[in-house]
């Protein structure tokens, strides 16, 4: 008899272990879009009301130990549930994009603004909108 009480807890275990890996991925998943393509990149783009040129792409490592720019970098990336830290040390390919017809917060069109996407293994793991001004913006993509 206390061999099957012991044997329904380690199942009932397992089973509430696997859900937690379960939500946990899914989460994630959701957390960071798709990236295989640039069409993937210009559709969450899109979804989230930018329209973009074709990119110009670059290979980048993401640093192992965060400088201060990259940290300030990264709450802003925390700001749209992105987080660089998982992906110290990794190569990724930065995606850079002219924003066609952006609206400023005063309702006035604005030049020289750029879309740039961080993605790593077919996932976006981050990215921004900012002006080239002097003087400029960043903000994120999901706000």
């Amino acid at each position: 008899m206390e061999h099957k009480k012991t044997v329904r807890i380690i199942i009932s275990v397992l089973l509430a272990a696997a859900v937690i890996v379960f939500l946990i991925t899914t989460i994630t998943a959701a957390d960071e879009p798709s990236g295989n393509s640039p069409e993937d990149i210009i559709g969450f783009l899109s979804e989230n009301g930018y329209t973009v040129s074709s990119p110009v792409t670059k290979e980048i490592t993401i640093p192992e130990e965060f400088s201060d720019v990259y940290e300030n970098y990264n709450r802003l990336q925390k700001k749209q549930n992105f987080n660089l830290e998982k992906y110290k040390g990794r190569s990724a390919v930065s995606y850079t994009f002219s924003v066609i017809g952006y609206i400023n917060e005063n309702g006035e069109p604005e030049n020289n603004v750029e879309a740039h996407i961080i993605v790593c293994d077919g996932k976006i793991i981050g990215g921004d909108i900012a002006s080239t001004r002097l003087n400029g913006f960043m903000k994120p993509i999901r706000e």
